[in-house]
């Protein structure tokens, strides 16, 4: 099997080593073990990680707030028993930044509605690789191939 990151990450450990690694630390990995691998500065682990406490003390703030923002979800006065709830704001493009903008601003403009359809859109697409894989890994059976007809589907209907 080959390990590397997936597209997006900021790692600049190598990924085949970082599997192996986490291999060494046993089947039931937690993230309190991965951090004390990785003090060990000569572990590839210790490159994924900021060691500088001020610099992580204020990346973890910013994580916290995105999980704040992320977390507010819009709940309608009368709940449909079908309803998926949403979050209350989007993270869209404003210019050259991301920004998080309340839904309702977001849905009433076309370019961030389609940026956030779009994101849908990638995320059912991500599903059906994942299907894909499966199959790869498993075999297709009836169950897989319903999902993935279904979430095909639900891909055509948001590019129209």
């Amino acid at each position: 099997m080959v390990y590397e990151w997936k597209q997006g990450a900021r790692y600049s450990a190598d990924a085949e080593i970082i599997a192996k690694e986490l291999s060494t630390i046993g089947e039931a990995i937690t993230p309190d073990k991965i951090i004390i691998a990785a003090k060990n500065k000569r572990s590839e682990l210790h490159k994924c990680f900021e060691w500088d406490d001020t610099k992580a003390g204020y990346m973890y703030r910013k994580e916290q707030a995105r999980n704040i923002v992320q977390s507010l979800i819009i709940i309608p006065e009368e709940v449909n028993p079908n309803y998926t709830f949403i979050r209350a704001y989007e993270n869209v493009t404003i210019g050259t930044d991301k920004a998080y903008v309340p839904i309702g601003k977001v849905l009433r403009d076309e370019d961030w509605r389609m940026e956030v359809f779009g994101e849908i859109g990638k995320t059912i697409e991500n599903a059906i690789r994942k299907l894909e894989s499966y199959e790869d890994i498993c075999g297709m059976n009836h169950t897989t191939a319903t999902l993935k007809s279904r979430l095909v589907a639900a891909k055509e209907l948001i590019k129209e």
